[in-house]
């Protein structure tokens, strides 16, 4: 028995037997592989096979038996009945024909058909295995060798199998003497259906054209040397057919009109190869995406990006860029790359990834937002005023797990917390009365850290921790004084005057002498001339903050409303510029186009509009002082938007002006695409970014 390829009786052969192609570039390979006796080796193991398609190694292969496989096998037996095959040698064709279709699986189809001088189908492909024999026993023999067209035939039949595995036997004693096709014809309508023709040869058989006919379409040649031995190399056969494995694999590329396999077997000391050509189609377009990265999608942190190849499993390389600029380049599958934004400036960005096979590339481009590592949000439920203890907590958005939150008050700091909601409490009377920078810090597991500061006024509250100003042996703050905006000044417990009979001097009310009146006279004389004095020097070089006016005791002793100041700069602002309230310096911001000149608006009758998008323009008075942000409440210009903090900014009239203040939200208010400064003096015609929105103020 000689399969496909001349080898000697001492080698053990391997042939393919078939190559499917029908789910291209999915490859199905039928492999026999016989020892030197011509029976089917069994135990070939995975890892002592190697495949290469067109020369390229390929590692991603499965094999098993095809018995495993259950996958139907449709069998066309052509036998000769030529004149040469009356008698004897027709008795043991219809055996050896009989042994083969014996041996169907439960999923097989077999088919006969008979040539002499004519070609006949005896019978159809079929799974009746009576009607199969009494085709078979119902052949008879006349006639020259129409053996070609036989073959022909037969390959024909077995093409219309839809399942795909299929198989030509040829039965005969000589050469063709009758014949419309020639040996190439048959070759090439095998190789063009994918149909291995095995022979079974005897008497004056022609070998040559058999061996040649065998090796190009993966059959096998089997020589019987006279007719009572045919069923000896029927069984053979039938049994080789039935003990294939099956290699599957998916084709790396495609070289139309045929590629090369190529498949070598380890068996043993001896390594037995076996090569097929087969025609396939041209490789289906290639194509790439992050599917688990949805466009527009926002990331943050270490992001790991596995691409999905489509009709491949191997590519030459998959590359990622960045806005156009190489980020990495992988050779290996699954092609997966772990990319760190956290070197990333935040914002819109375009990832792309490409895959490159042979000449092929296919690519995809993917909008996303890129989040800072690390974000932070301080969350104050009773607002940006605070006083006495208040809860704070930090709501933290990152790409890797936070190891905790630090929290300090002008850098200055006051506590941590390790687990969500990274809360702690804080006692405020620690810091003076006035505006304080609270921060909130987070680290995650990576090393990013991500901060928030948050402008917070500390007011003097009633309770426990923060006793009521006016209160005997009470600090409380002052506007004015030598000591500036800082000054002190403590109330000494009163102490009631006691009456002494006097015959020299005359009593006041109460019973009082004239002298204790005359000194309490001068006492609240003097209180009163200190602080009419400090307000005159101070008159041209402070701005008096409206809103949260501290209590400050007046000379007769009873609380009165009095506000902070704040130092600022004489020079007279200009259109565009801003007043710095805590430093007594201006600083230039670029006048918006078209934007009025003039006052800064004038308190009871200047306005701000808000503008969002999809909502009509709502236009909110201004008053001494107001907050800015999307939780409603009174007195607070609402901006219905994702983008802005609760309390996100205020508007206050100080010194003639209406002084704008961010309150430390995560997107800051921004002027012709610039970050505003923090306070900004707001001029007539100003068009504030917040979030989506915009503000637009008019004096």
């Amino acid at each position: 028995m000689l399969p496909s390829r001349l080898a000697t009786a001492a080698d053990t052969v391997a042939v393919i037997n078939q190559v499917g192609v029908e789910q291209f570039p999915d490859v199905a390979v039928y492999l026999t592989v016989v020892d030197s006796a011509g029976l089917p080796i069994t135990d070939i193991a995975r890892d002592r096979v190697q495949i290469s398609h067109n020369g390229t190694p390929v590692p991603d292969f499965s094999l098993e038996l095809v018995d495993a496989a259950q996958d139907g096998l449709a069998i066309v037996v052509a036998v000769d009945t030529s004149g040469s095959m009356q008698g004897q040698p027709l008795v043991f064709a219809r055996d050896a024909v009989r042994i083969i279709l014996d041996r169907m699986g439960p999923r097989d189809r077999g088919a006969l058909l008979s040539f002499g001088q004519t070609v006949q189908v005896v019978q159809d492909l079929t799974d009746d295995r009576d009607a199969l024999q009494r085709a078979t026993d119902g052949l008879t023999a006349r006639g020259n060798t129409a053996l070609y067209d036989g073959a022909f035939q037969a390959i024909t039949m077995a093409a219309q199998n839809p399942l795909g595995r299929r198989a030509v036997v040829v039965i005969s004693d000589g050469e063709d003497t009758h014949s419309s096709h020639s040996l190439d014809d048959v070759i090439a309508k095998a190789r063009e259906t994918n149909t291995p023709v095995s022979v079974i040869g005897f008497g004056e058989v022609m070998v040559e054209p058999m061996e040649r006919l065998t090796a190009a379409t993966g059959g096998l040649l089997s020589i019987a040397p006279d007719a009572d031995r045919l069923g000896e190399r029927a069984q053979q056969t039938a049994e080789l057919l039935r003990k294939q494995y099956v290699v599957g694999y998916r084709a790396p590329d495609s070289r139309p009109p045929e590629n090369d396999l190529e498949i070598m077997v380890q068996h043993g000391d001896a390594q037995i190869r076996t090569a097929q050509r087969f025609p396939a189609p041209p490789m289906p377009p290639l194509a790439i995406s992050l599917a688990d990265l949805a466009p527009g999608g926002t990331v943050r942190g270490r992001v790991e990006l596995r691409p999905v190849l489509t009709n491949a499993t191997r590519v030459d390389a998959v590359d990622y860029a960045l806005d156009g600029a190489a980020l990495q380049t992988v050779t290996e599958p699954p092609y997966a790359f772990a990319w760190d934004t956290a070197g990333v400036p935040a914002g819109q960005h375009t990832l792309t990834v490409r895959a490159r096979l042979a000449e092929q590339t296919a690519q995809q481009d993917v909008p996303v937002t890129v989040a800072p590592a690390v974000e932070v949000r301080i969350n104050l439920p009773s607002g940006p005023e605070v006083a006495g203890s208040v809860k704070l907590t930090a709501e933290v958005a990152a790409g890797a797990p936070v190891q905790g939150v630090t929290w300090a008050v002008d850098d200055q700091p006051i506590g941590s917390a390790q687990q969500p909601p990274f809360e702690i409490e804080w006692n405020s009377a620690g810091v003076p009365p006035g505006d304080h920078i609270l921060t909130a810090e987070a680290r995650d597991e990576a090393g990013n850290v991500g901060r928030a500061n948050l402008t917070v006024r500390v007011t003097v509250g009633r309770n426990a921790a923060s006793p009521v100003p006016g209160s005997p042996g009470v600090a409380s703050p002052v506007a004015g004084g030598a000591s500036g905006a800082g000054a002190t000044v403590t109330i000494s417990p009163t102490r009631t005057p006691t009456a002494t009979p006097s015959t020299s001097e005359d009593k006041g009310p109460g019973g009082i002498s004239g002298a204790y009146w005359i000194g309490g006279g001068v006492l609240l004389a003097l209180a009163v001339g200190v602080l009419v004095a400090s307000t005159r020097r101070r008159a041209d070089a402070t701005v008096v903050a409206a809103s949260s006016a501290p209590v400050v005791p007046s000379a007769l002793g009873q609380p009165s409303p009095r506000p902070p100041t704040m130092p600022v700069s004489n020079a007279p602002p200009v259109a565009g510029d801003r007043r710095e309230a805590e430093t007594g310096m201006f600083s230039a911001l670029p006048a918006a186009p078209g934007a009025v000149g003039g006052p800064a608006g004038e308190l009871g009758n200047s306005s701000v509009i808000v503008l969002v998008a999809g909502s009509p323009p709502r236009p909110y008075p201004l008053g001494v002082d107001q907050f800015v942000g999307r939780a409603p409440g009174p007195g607070i210009i609402v901006i219905n938007d994702d983008l802005v903090s609760r309390r996100h900014a205020r508007i206050s009239w100080e010194d003639g002006h209406f002084l704008y203040r961010d309150l430390g939200p995560l997107n800051p208010t921004r002027r012709d695409g610039r970050t505003l400064p923090n306070p900004y003096i707001l001029r007539d015609g100003d068009r504030l970014r917040v979030g989506h929105s915009e503000l637009v103020f008019r004096a």
